[in-house]
């Protein structure tokens, strides 16, 4: 593999939508000097909702997306995604690196938590696959895991451009109706929050106040990051491009965009793509893989 810190590539994000940007920002803050390219699947979103197997399948496309854009590395930054499908993208992939969402939290809210009882929130299909549950007790089996699945927060970020929706009563109260039950018992109470959705950092503020300042919140974001940024070095580009991609309604994207990045993309600076114009490109790249197998 190429020495990647002298690599002008970009590094290939994807997510179902939105969400994802909150991991590209994080990315954006750590490395300035890298190229990246985000794709987010807005004709499909959401992902949380959906069966195992269609998120791969989904996933599999995205990814033979980027690597037809030649990226270097690609990132998935949907933890619904990372749930079912990071094994397989990987092997799509290879020898593209792959990092997704859940064993980098997972490692971090071991770090961080005390009492050995850690609570994750996200998507329906991310608390069925108990990917969080595996990835923790594979470090440390002894830690109390629990998962509570929050769709109707996901719903609210995506109204962020107005704040009262992300902070303001209703926000909180939501919030302590998924969240009270697992503070009745002091016991019990979990310490640290693995913020399983990649929207929930819109929400943060507004969690934070619902359980109080002795819980450590964890966000994707940070956590890729720091995986990441040392895999990089520091890449010399006085001039680094950030391109987007989407598979559906980029009218919608931008104004969202602004919350979930923190800054404004043109409407005119986001392509809209077919998956369609990417499935020839997909099966050759599929043949050609199984051709190398075989041959091993």
């Amino acid at each position: 593999m190429n020495n990647i810190s002298t690599d002008m590539r970009p590094i290939g994000v994807f997510d179902s939508g939105v969400g994802g940007l909150t991991v590209l920002k994080s990315l954006m803050r750590s490395m300035p000097g890298e190229n990246f390219l985000y794709l987010g699947d807005t004709a499909r979103v959401p992902y949380g909702t959906k069966s195992a197997d269609t998120i791969r399948s989904y996933s599999a496309g995205l990814a033979s997306v980027l690597l037809h854009h030649d990226v270097k590395m690609i990132i998935i930054a949907c933890n619904t995604a990372s749930a079912h499908a990071t094994d397989l993208v990987r092997d799509i992939a290879s020898p593209v690196p792959v990092i997704g969402m859940i064993e980098p939290a997972a490692a971090a809210a071991i770090a961080a938590s005390k009492r050995r009882n850690i609570l994750v929130m996200g998507t329906q299909s991310t608390i069925r696959s108990a990917c969080y549950d595996r990835a923790i007790h594979a470090i440390n089996p002894s830690i109390a895991v629990r998962g509570v699945a929050c769709q109707m927060l996901v719903a609210l970020a995506e109204e962020g451009a107005d704040p009262t929706w992300l902070s303001g009563d209703i926000a909180k109260s939501i919030i302590t109706r998924y969240l009270a039950p697992y503070f009745t018992d002091p016991a019990m109470a979990p310490d640290t929050i693995i913020l399983g959705c990649t929207h929930f950092p819109l929400l943060r503020e507004a969690i934070a106040s619902v359980v109080g300042p002795d819980v450590t919140l964890i966000e994707n974001g940070g956590t890729i990051a720091a995986i990441v940024e040392p895999m990089m070095g520091q890449a010399v580009n006085a001039a680094p491009t950030i391109s987007f991609m989407v598979t559906d309604a980029a009218e919608r994207f931008a104004p969202l965009a602004r919350t979930f990045l923190g800054r404004s993309i043109p409407l005119d600076a986001i392509t809209h793509i077919d998956l369609n114009d990417y499935a020839a490109y997909s099966a050759v790249q599929n043949n050609e893989k199984e051709k190398t197998l075989c041959s091993i």
